[in-house]
């Protein structure tokens, strides 16, 4: 086999796998923009209870990249806790729904959180406790 056979036949396997590699990394590249499983939670306001013990927080959290999501929630929280993911999936978020209608807290007193929110339809609503902790949650419809 001559020398110019040799790079005909490395340049025949090298080319189509160089294309291959390139197109992996686009491909990666777009998988992590469309499915991006990040999630970003921003506050919108603050409730403290009447005894300052307590807080109920009332924040947007979305994520799902191109497909997206937007839940209004309400979590119930110590007065010196912060906000963050593991917040929105453990049982501290006590309300979720779908959306960004609008949703009204406020503390009857140190052991009751009333919620009222819009309900648009009987799925819009993902998480309902009644019970956060030591605080009871009431719901109203507006």
């Amino acid at each position: 086999m001559s020398k110019k056979d040799l790079k005909i036949l490395l340049l025949v396997f090298t080319v189509p796998f160089a294309l291959l590699g390139v197109y992996g990394v686009f491909a990666i590249v777009y998988a992590v923009a469309v499915f991006d499983d990040s999630m970003t939670l921003v506050v919108e306001r603050c409730f403290l209870s009447p005894d300052g013990n307590k807080k109920a927080v009332l924040y947007q959290a979305s994520g799902g990249g191109a497909a997206g999501w937007i839940h209004h929630s309400v979590a119930i929280l110590n007065i010196n806790d912060s906000l963050d993911e593991s917040v929105f999936i453990s049982e501290r978020t006590v309300f979720s729904k779908r959306c960004c209608d609008s949703v009204d807290v406020n503390w009857e007193n140190d052991s009751t959180l009333q919620i009222r929110y819009i309900k648009e339809d009987e799925y819009c609503v993902y998480k309902m406790q009644e019970n956060g902790g030591m605080i009871n949650v009431e719901y109203f419809i507006k």
